[in-house]
């Protein structure tokens, strides 16, 4: 369930806590999740990388965002395949911001 709901939503809806296995807004269970792995960030030297990494993907969205954009520009499977290779493959890291 947890698989299928963060495909399905991304970072722009509810996720299921960790903890609670309950829906719950992305950024809250971002954060929790952060938490809980946070020693082992810490020792293993990505604490900074991961958070930026966040950071990263909640100022500019996920890549289920990104294939439904794609998808409402051109719905055939081929065009949604092609904005991920592009968007995966080019040297600028900007995804479009949410609406």
């Amino acid at each position: 369930m947890a698989n299928w709901l963060a495909s399905r939503s991304g970072i722009n809806d509810e996720l299921l806590h960790p903890r609670s296995h309950r829906p719950r807004p992305a950024k809250e269970v971002s954060d929790a999740l952060t938490e809980h792995l946070d020693s082992s960030l810490r020792v293993s030297g990505e604490n900074a990388s991961a958070a930026a990494g966040l950071e990263r993907i909640f100022q500019c969205s996920s890549g289920e965002r990104l294939q439904r954009l794609a998808y409402a520009q051109s719905p055939q499977l081929a065009g949604v395949v092609g904005a991920a290779i592009s968007q995966t493959h080019h040297d600028d890291d900007t995804v479009p911001a949410r609406g």
